[in-house]
């Protein structure tokens, strides 16, 4: 496929091309790859899912044999409906409420909030005795070696 030549490959393509081909024997995606030209990568697994989504419905059997695993008309129609614009629309209607939650926030800043308050504060550390400074640890009668640090050495 061509940049300048964009086509859509679905099931409904994929389903219209198998009819007008009438292939009764078992074919494989490569040879379906080579009938409608189909270049590798978004082509390809546009097909692959089309194929899949055909067999889901019932339009082809999936055909093991000495061949290999193909496809084969079944020659039933579709089991699922399409559905018209109206139940589509309601569908995502539905489907988009259920991604909201009923009565949940619906901004950014709410999400936000809900994630803060839901974050559970630190324990409270208690606060422990102060060390002691150098002076300190000599005037009790400590030594302190000094080590000297590496760019000291190569000095």
């Amino acid at each position: 496929m061509t940049t300048e030549n964009t086509r859509k490959i679905n099931a409904p393509f994929i389903r219209a091309l198998l009819d007008k081909r009438q292939c009764p024997a078992p074919f494989h995606l490569h040879e379906l790859y080579g009938w409608i030209d189909a270049s590798p990568g978004r082509e390809r697994k546009a097909t692959y899912n089309s194929v899949r989504d055909l067999a889901n419905a019932g339009y082809l059997i999936m055909v093991t044999g000495p061949f290999g695993t193909g496809y084969q008309v079944s020659g039933k129609g579709m089991t699922r409906p399409g559905l018209s614009e109206d139940e589509r629309r309601e569908r995502k209607r539905i489907r988009n409420g259920r991604r909201r939650g009923k009565g949940g926030p619906s901004t950014r800043a709410a999400r936000v909030g809900m994630q803060a308050a839901n974050t559970p504060t630190p324990a409270k550390v208690n606060p422990s005795a102060q060390g002691e400074t150098v002076e300190q640890f000599e005037a009790r009668g400590g030594t302190v070696e000094r080590l000297t640090a590496f760019w000291e050495q190569a000095a």
